[in-house]
């Protein structure tokens, strides 16, 4: 059964964000919830097997990204190789769902200011299938920089962002750095008419720029 990184990433992030700091996951688990979560029945738990390439593939952009981190028998993995176990590293999910890494940066709610002074004048008209949307950035090889990337598409966000990360018409900062979107810091703003979300794009990125956001990309 064909199974999306998109839908691996986020089955990983949540089974993790639901164990306590220190525990693991195995592949076969995430693989088995994949499975369960886009056919809604135990039954479906059968074909797990046939998600395994995705989850592998998805571990390692995960592991790349220093979102997660490998072990076997309690000894530390710096590639995935042979039999493993998924932890959460400090960036995860923390138990209450958000991400520890966004209650960090001091930067968030000057992000979150910058978004909500505009607005997009054609959201909702007929025929506005465009939106915006912003990713959270973080680059654990460079002393744990994180920053923001802002594209638009005519695509729901989600599918765009999982896009990126399978690497069909990516950024390569997304693919290699992008965490999760953003969703509070464009919401409001969707759906919108073609012309809008291009001038928006580039109006948010120069606003988190002009703001301080110490890492910005997209925008163009």
């Amino acid at each position: 059964m064909n199974v999306s990184k998109f839908t691996v990433r986020t089955t990983v992030l949540k089974l993790l964000a639901a164990r306590s700091t220190g525990a693991t996951v195995c592949p076969s688990e995430v693989a088995r919830a994949c499975i369960l979560t886009l056919e809604e029945g135990e039954a479906a738990a059968g074909e797990w097997r046939g998600a395994m390439p995705a989850v592998h593939a998805t571990i390692d952009e995960l592991l790349a990204e220093g979102v997660v981190q490998l072990s076997w028998k309690g000894k530390p993995l710096a590639i995935r190789v042979g039999p493993y176990r998924i932890s959460r590293r400090p960036l995860m999910l923390n138990e209450a769902g958000s991400f520890e890494l966004m209650i960090k940066l001091d930067w968030m709610r000057t992000a979150e200011r910058v978004v909500h002074s505009f607005g997009a004048s054609t959201r909702g008209a007929p025929r506005a299938t465009h939106s915006v949307y912003v990713v959270l950035l973080h680059d654990g090889a460079r002393g744990g920089r994180s920053g923001l990337y802002v594209g638009q598409t005519s695509r729901d966000p989600d599918w765009r962002f999982d896009q990126h990360k399978s690497g069909y018409k990516a950024s390569s900062v997304v693919r290699k750095y992008g965490i999760s979107l953003l969703p509070n810091l464009y919401e409001h703003l969707n759906p919108m008419l073609g012309w809008e979300s291009l001038e928006l794009e580039a109006g948010l990125a120069e606003g988190f720029q002009k703001a301080g956001i110490p890492w910005v990309e997209g925008g163009h």
